[in-house]
């Protein structure tokens, strides 16, 4: 380039000079195109993606470049960067294409790349937002008329609930449903509860006392109950082989000084029946069973002025009773187990009267004549359960 006298050079020019690393003149490639750009700009978009590093270094010579030509190099990195972005997401876009066409996996964020986030925005939900609301509205109220065309027990009801929960869920509006955020603050807190049972005081105050009651049973208690069935099974046996003289009539009019010296035998029984009835009965029903409570309960249990037959019906009943505690006992600590509380098991009460309206049964006496039921009622050893039953069957008897 020529100078005229005075005339001040370029600052590049200068540099160019001064400068032992200076950049040679830069010249520009003319003729038919070979994919290269004249203007210094990035790659065509044919070319293969540049890898961020040469993507950044593209940039800075691109700028050296316009340098080098006297250009402002701002606004022409500005365009190469919004290149870049461009050739990106065409890239994006592309390879979700491919994906689709070439039928993998397709996903949320792939359908983006190919519309754009407005475009899906759009596409999903609507430009209108009151329009979108309308539609998840219109939607929610289609399950609910799913679900309630259903019968109660049909499980698809549980299905159709989960399905609206999510979807009210997903509009907000929960944010203004009291009951809804009632419900929601109420499991919260259930579920912070120990356990997540949400129990009351009282609640917890049973349970604990329960659990104390269920370990003496199961390593002390169960072994007894056990054992005493199977020593009333004997009694049971020896009753009905007739091997021992018991019960009956002239068994009961035995004076009481005098029966451990004549009836031996019909003494140890009774006494073998009182500890059942004791050991057993005892753990069942507690601070109500008092020494005279057990003293009734055996005496209705094995009366030894009635025939054997009589007492064997009743010791049968006995051990039914007492298995059926047993059992309750079991199912109450098998709950305790499955649901980390007593609460909620139900069973059948059993008290002291309901024992004894087992034990105490009107065809009990209904083989006896009149004289031996008057002897019967007027005997010691006879309660006033059974002289009620007496007295019903003389009344019925005329």
């Amino acid at each position: 380039m020529a100078y005229f006298p005075g005339q001040q050079k370029n600052w590049w020019e200068i540099m160019q000079q001064q400068s032992p690393y200076s950049f040679p003149t830069m010249k520009v490639p003319t003729g038919p195109a070979t994919g290269y750009n004249p203007q210094g700009m990035l790659p065509n978009p044919q070319q293969p993606t540049a890898t961020p590093k040469n993507q950044k270094a593209a940039i800075i010579m691109g700028a050296l470049s316009d340098i080098f030509r006297g250009q402002d190099p701002t606004q022409n990195t500005v365009l190469r960067q919004q290149q870049m972005v461009a050739m990106q997401e065409r890239a994006k876009q592309q390879q979700a294409m491919q994906k689709l066409r070439s039928g993998q996996p397709f996903t949320q964020a792939d359908m983006i790349d190919i519309l754009g986030p407005k475009d899906y925005l759009t596409a999903t939900m609507g430009t209108n937002k009151g329009t979108s609301l309308m539609q998840n509205t219109g939607y929610i109220d289609d399950l609910y008329a799913q679900r309630d065309a259903l019968p109660e027990n049909d499980p698809m009801r549980q299905r159709l609930d989960t399905a609206i929960r999510n979807a009210e869920a997903g509009i907000g509006a929960y944010k203004y449903d009291p009951t809804r955020q009632f419900d929601i603050t109420e499991s919260k807190r259930i579920a912070g509860s120990p356990g997540g049972l949400d129990l009351t005081p009282i609640e917890s105050g049973i349970d604990t006392a329960f659990a104390t009651d269920a370990a003496e049973y199961i390593y002390n208690n169960k072994a007894q109950v056990q054992a005493n069935l199977n020593n009333l099974g004997e009694k049971i046996n020896i009753l009905e082989a007739g091997e021992k003289n018991v019960s009956g009539p002239e068994i009961g009019l035995t004076p009481e000084i005098l029966a451990p010296i004549l009836i031996p035998d019909a003494v140890a029984f009774e006494d073998d029946v009182r500890d059942v009835v004791f050991q057993s009965l005892r753990e069942k029903l507690g601070a109500q069973f008092t020494e005279r409570e057990g003293d009734r309960l055996v005496a209705a249990a094995f009366n030894k002025s009635l025939p054997e037959e009589v007492n064997i019906a009743r010791l049968r009943r006995l051990y039914g009773t007492i298995e059926d505690a047993a059992l309750a006992k079991e199912n109450a600590i098998a709950h305790y187990n499955e649901f980390g509380t007593i609460k909620g098991y139900q069973s059948a009460p059993l008290n002291f009267e309901s024992i004894m309206n087992k034990l105490v049964a009107p065809n009990d006496f209904e083989g006896l004549t009149d004289e031996q039921l008057l002897k019967v009622y007027e005997s010691d050893d006879t309660t006033d359960e059974e002289r009620d039953v007496i007295e019903s069957i003389v009344k019925a008897r005329g």
